[in-house]
């Protein structure tokens, strides 16, 4: 599968959409506020005239008003959840069904590591989490690790993120990352750059600030 074939999956991922059901929502609430307003006004003035006949019926009316309200409003409200929550569950199978396999199909790149250290002020802690914000498209039980880094492209490129990281090289190895670069956004979130980050270092590696 392309990248435009998913692209193309993903378009066709459509909310619902409910017309003048949505605009009604609005309006509902809006007419609550009015008669909220209406009532306090309500209040007063039948405070200072209590026996008023217009104020007594108009208080009744205004209590009516704001239960059918209230109603319409769960009415017309309740279908706009519902259509959200399928919306976001489409994406989602989405997602699983062909974005990540696709990006786990890219080939792997591999770009030596000339400066690491742990960043203990990076705070969130998203060890054993899929986040396509963090660059994993599946859940780990690899304990990530809070690294600054720098690596050879064209140039230099240094990144402060949470990592993957593997003690398997021998000591006359250098350490690397290894990653899925997707050269394209793919919409719904899903954003260039890149995915499934892995730092593989000696076995007898210490982090320093510099190495």
């Amino acid at each position: 599968m392309t990248a435009s074939e998913v692209i193309k999956l993903g378009q066709d991922i459509e909310k619902i959409d409910l017309g003048m059901f949505s605009q009604l929502s609005l309006n509902i609430v809006l007419i609550i506020l009015g008669f909220l307003v209406a009532g306090i006004a309500l209040g007063y003035w039948a405070h200072v005239d209590p026996f008023s006949e217009f104020f007594r019926a108009f208080g009744s009316l205004s209590l009516i008003g704001i239960g059918v309200a209230l109603i319409l409003c769960w009415c017309f409200l309740f279908p706009n959840q519902k259509a959200e929550e399928l919306y976001q569950e489409e994406i989602e199978q989405w997602r699983v069904n062909y974005v990540i396999p696709y990006i786990e199909s890219l080939p792997l790149d591999q770009r030596e590591i000339v400066y690491i250290k742990i960043d203990t002020e990076i705070h969130s802690d998203v060890k054993g989490q899929s986040s396509w914000f963090y660059g994993y498209t599946r859940t780990s039980e690899v304990h990530r690790t809070p690294l600054t880094i720098s690596y050879k492209s064209n140039g230099i490129v240094t990144e402060t993120n949470w990592y993957e990281t593997y003690m398997e090289l021998t000591d006359q190895e250098k350490p690397y990352i290894e990653f899925n670069y997707l050269d394209q956004s793919l919409g719904h979130g899903v954003t260039a750059g890149k995915y499934n980050s892995k730092i593989y270092l000696p076995e007898s590696y210490e982090f320093t600030d510099i190495k």
